[in-house]
């Protein structure tokens, strides 16, 4: 057998796999001269408040921030509102003299000098050891949401060498993923949590910094405080539930203090009891908003900021002057930050809202057939140039699909904007995505164009597929049974589905699990899908499985390759001892080989050239590997680096 040392070149390889690991970026420079410029950037960024009316608001550190701020790299987890995003920011306010540049995952804007849509693994490759590496949201933005491909995504950027990484939870994962970063040890988990006496300290700073409430923090709290903090912590211990509570305290002093006659008193005690947990709370404030026809502005306002969030669109006020001009034919109102500051701040240049008040605005049925409407109208006008915000363009399309208009002659999509999509595989990919988010509650056409659009755009397969196995095992057991049916309709789909599925397939239950064995019979496409999809997880799976698995490969061809394939794919990601007995497999199982062949051709380009030169040397030795690599080599020979390249694998494929 040949013989190479994998271990020497695995840091080198930046991968290009089919592993669904594809997030959006942005670089920010470090302005050596001017420190406030790149905090601006990264508060922009990221998302976070720093002023409400003007006004700075002043920062409490939360129970175990010292330990924080020491660790290199931090994994921060706590309820939506605790401050994550603000923590962020002042630990790299603290350490920004020392840092290169700044690598934003996810970003809320795109700022920097550098922005895009990458493999995740191409982009941890260009990583420096002086950067720093945030990601707020984790593991928002990724196509892949299990707790396995979380920990890998986090292993994969913990074990580069930065300078710092900070990567925060979205709360709406903390259940799942709350131990996902346990079994690295190179990663501090830290959780975000404020006592009642930081809930204290946060009343006392606010109500003495901020102008706008000194006047009913001295009138009516700063005597009250042990009491008034107990009854926030219990409601809702963060420093929003406090910036909330002052809010409506100042507004309503503000109110009685405007009556003619006597004055109604204000029982702070009560209006500390009544506050409502902050999602119930917007959810009632934006129903009374939308209620009252002389704020119909405000209320598209609002529409339209949480629209341009979903489309990736850049925020600037004037931008969302403009958007709300086309969508609603309405006007802006004039002083939003002032009129509207219970729901919206200025982070940067950009008009800001946290996650609770964008969740709180729903979209309704008519909402979205005036964006849609807009959109497909003035599609090249608005259409985004970053690749991330073109993901989530396409992505916001699929999730809307069925709003799209079409006739007889184009029942997918109109003419101009499928042109557009075939030259833009970010813009098919998340279309895929969107759709899948939506195929269930579809008309039944047009999932039947959706699946039959799968055999000619491969792009839009891979997103669709992905999606509906993402969600699999949240579905009841009719709608899976309906996905499973749609295996027999799309040859495409069911390769791609089949790959999803495999990636989660160690959570089905067992009678799933022998259910989809036995479809696999049936069909050699979905056979394959689901062999590159356990292929590509197969290092997390425990002996058992992984023996089971290849005692049903050894009689199902389809199966085996498939397997070959996810090896390949993910070749360096596995220790030695999987990559030795890849390479032991390759000479033994003509199938795994050919599969292994094609993993490694849609790598290639990736390879560095001392493991591309033992590729062809396998490919010499072995037909069925060499016929895989070819495959694929073929197939993707646009992501080939040059010439020379090409004609070297056409020489050796002929020699096979």
């Amino acid at each position: 057998m040949l013989k190479i040392s994998t271990t020497d070149i695995s840091g080198q390889v930046q991968r290009k796999e089919i592993d669904l690991l594809d997030v959006s970026y942005t670089f920010l420079s470090v302005d050596k001269q001017n420190f406030f410029d790149t905090l601006r950037e990264v508060a922009s960024a990221i998302n976070v408040q720093l002023e409400t009316e003007g006004q700075a608001i002043p920062f409490v550190p939360p129970v175990d921030f010292d330990n924080m701020k020491r660790e290199d790299k931090l994994f921060l987890y706590g309820t939506s509102g605790c401050g994550k995003s603000r923590i962020i920011f002042e630990i790299i306010k603290e350490k920004i003299k020392t840092v290169g540049n700044i690598c934003i995952i996810n970003p809320q804007n795109t700022l920097g000098y550098k922005s895009g849509r990458m493999n995740l693994f191409e982009l941890a490759g260009s990583f420096s050891k002086e950067d720093v590496i945030l990601w707020d949201g984790f593991p928002d933005d990724l196509v892949t949401r299990d707790v396995d491909t979380a920990r890998r995504v986090l292993e994969v950027i913990t074990s580069k060498n930065i300078k710092y990484m900070i990567v925060a939870l979205k709360p709406k994962y903390l259940e799942i993923y709350r131990n996902v970063s346990d079994k690295i040890a190179e990663l501090y988990t830290r959780e975000v949590a404020f006592d009642k006496e930081k809930i204290k300290s946060v009343i006392k700073s606010y109500g003495t910094n901020i102008e706008q409430f000194t006047h009913v923090y001295r009138k009516y709290l700063s005597g009250e405080l042990d009491n008034i903090s107990r009854r926030l912590w219990q409601k809702e211990p963060i420093p929003l539930t406090v910036l909330d509570y002052l809010k409506e305290l100042s507004a309503k002093e503000k109110k009685y203090s405007s009556l003619q006659g006597p004055r109604e008193s204000l029982d702070v005690f009560s209006e500390a009891d009544k506050l409502l947990q902050r999602s119930d709370y917007y959810e009632h404030q934006f129903a009374l908003l939308s209620s009252i026809q002389e704020r119909q502005s405000d209320t598209e306002f609002l529409y339209t900021l949480k629209i341009s969030y979903e489309l990736g669109f850049n925020r600037t006020f004037e931008q969302i002057k403009q958007l709300q001009r086309g969508i609603f034919n309405s006007i802006s109102p004039r002083e939003p930050f002032k009129k509207l500051s219970t729901w919206i701040y200025l982070s940067g240049q950009y008009c800001s809202m946290h996650d609770t008040c964008k969740d709180a605005i729903k979209l309704n049925d008519f909402i979205r057939i005036k964006v849609m409407n807009y959109i497909i109208t003035n599609f090249f006008e608005l259409l985004p140039n970053e690749d991330n915000q073109v993901y989530a363009f396409g992505l916001f399309l699929g999730k809307n699909i069925q709003l799209v208009p079409r006739d007889t002659a184009n029942p997918f999509l109109p003419k101009q904007i499928y042109d557009y999509m075939k030259r833009n595989r970010h813009f098919e990919f998340a279309l895929g995505i969107g759709a899948g988010d939506t195929f269930l509650a579809l008309d039944e056409d047009l999932q039947v164009e959706l699946l039959r659009r799968t055999e000619t755009d491969i792009e839009f397969a891979r997103g669709l597929s992905s999606s509906l196995g993402r969600v699999f095992l949240s579905l009841d057991n009719s709608q899976q049974q309906k996905i499973l049916t749609n295996i027999k309709s799309s040859l495409s789909f069911a390769r791609f589905f089949g790959e999803s599925l495999g990636r989660v397939f160690k959570y089905l239950p067992k009678d799933y699990q022998d259910n989809i064995f036995e479809l696999m019979k049936e069909n050699g496409q979905f056979a394959d899908g689901i062999g590159m999809g356990l292929g590509s997880v197969f290092s997390l799976l425990d002996v058992r499985t992984r023996k089971e698995l290849f005692e049903r490969a050894e009689k199902d061809g389809e199966l085996m390759r498939g397997l070959g394939y996810g090896f390949g794919c993910n070749f360096f990601s596995f220790n030695s001892e999987l990559q030795n007995d890849t390479l032991r497999r390759i000479a033994l199982e003509g199938e795994f080989a050919k599969g292994v062949g094609m993993g490694f051709g849609y790598i290639y380009s990736s390879l560095p050239p001392q493991f591309q030169n033992y590729v062809f040397a396998l490919a010499e030795n072995n037909p069925k590997f060499a016929f895989g690599l070819g495959v694929y080599l073929g197939g993707f020979s646009n992501v080939l680096s040059n010439d020379i390249v090409n004609k070297q694998i056409i020489e050796k494929s002929r020699s096979n």
